[in-house]
């Protein structure tokens, strides 16, 4: 009997054990269960920041190659502005052996012009006289002309006098023959009376 009694007791004791280890057991589960809601949480939250861990080395990556890129060109520029800068400087001391140079060439370039201007001038004038010379002459040639004319008409003028003085002479001598003719008709008649006259005493 005492052992039964003992063997209940431990049984019992075993009971509340399992009692109590079921008890923490379902905690434990709930616990496990959270955890594994918060390792799944942490693990979405993992995978996002890979993602934008991703992107950000992506952009990284990006923002590289434009650096590198804007690299290339500021050397480029840089070797373009160092050219222009020797080429100025060049520029500025080959500047005064280029004025002196073309110093005597503008000079002569200017005295050629002058030369040409003083020849240009020269033919005008010789080319106004030429045209004056030529207006003279043609002047001169109608005034010949002209006087010709007055020659012809002083010509003309003096035949018509000279015919005119000439004229009346036969017109005299016509006008006295025709008086003859008068006296020749008149003597005629005489003659005729004579005539008559002299029948009628027959």
């Amino acid at each position: 009997m005492d052992q039964l009694e003992q063997l209940e007791g431990r049984i019992v004791k075993a009971l509340e054990l399992i009692s109590d280890l079921r008890v923490e057991n379902s905690h434990l589960e709930a616990e496990t269960e959270k955890y594994k809601a918060d390792n799944d949480q942490l693990r979405l939250t993992a995978e996002e920041k890979e993602r934008e861990a991703e992107k950000l080395k992506n952009q990284l990556q990006e923002a590289t190659s434009e650096l590198s890129r804007l690299k290339s060109k500021e050397e480029e520029l840089e070797t373009k502005i160092l050219g222009i800068i020797a080429k100025l400087d060049h520029l500025k001391d080959g500047a005064p052996v280029a004025k002196s140079a073309s110093e005597p060439a503008v000079r002569e370039s200017a005295a050629r012009a002058s030369s040409e201007l003083d020849y240009e001038e020269e033919s005008v004038e010789e080319e106004i006289i030429e045209e004056n010379t030529t207006t003279i002459e043609e002047d001169d040639d109608d005034e010949i002309v002209l006087l010709e004319d007055d020659d012809e008409e002083v010509l003309i003028t003096e035949e018509p006098l000279e015919a005119a003085e000439k004229k009346p002479e036969p017109l005299n001598d016509a006008i006295i023959e025709e008086d003859d003719d008068v006296l020749g008709v008149f003597d005629e008649d005489d003659e005729e009376d004579f005539l008559i006259v002299e029948e009628e005493a027959r």
